[in-house]
């Protein structure tokens, strides 16, 4: 008797290869906070953390719920603009034939990430993920859980 109910995916860096643009943003984050580039140990510390988690680190300090929304929409904004300057934008080779399988199969598709919520709402227009996996099956950060290494979300 199958007892799976649904695979889970991971996104950024996953299904979408823009772990460089992520990079990149917080990169210019950095410099603008700390007046110095964020190193590639950094950028691989932070990797999968929250926006809250990383831009404490940045500061140094615990931000305010203010900082912590500006901070963000500015680096968001930063990662919209790569990730459009570099189109056409694609999931991970191979990725839509698994989905495609995987749904042929009688398998649930989710999506358990540490975006928030606006950058699901681009990658929902920009992949069509709506025809994979529904809305409700997308697992963001919604302020609520604890980021990556910690299994909340999943």
């Amino acid at each position: 008797m199958r007892t799976d109910k649904a695979l889970i995916f991971d996104f950024n860096g996953t299904l979408f290869w823009d772990t460089e643009y992520h990079r990149q943003a917080w990169g210019a984050i950095s410099l603008r906070l700390r007046n110095k580039p964020l190193a590639k140990e950094e950028s691989h510390h932070l990797n999968g953390r929250t926006n809250a988690e990383t831009i404490a680190y940045l500061l140094g300090r615990t931000p305010s719920e203010e900082e912590v929304f500006r901070i963000s929409r500015e680096k968001e904004g930063i990662y919209e603009n790569i990730c459009l300057d570099n189109r056409p934008l694609s999931l991970a080779p191979g990725a839509i034939t698994l989905f495609k399988r995987a749904k042929q199969a009688g398998f649930q598709l989710a999506i358990a990430t540490s975006a928030g919520e606006d950058n699901i709402r681009r990658y929902e227009a920009w992949f069509s993920l709506s025809k994979y996996v529904p809305s409700s099956l997308i697992i963001y950060d919604n302020g609520k859980r604890k980021g990556k290494p910690e299994p909340d979300i999943y």
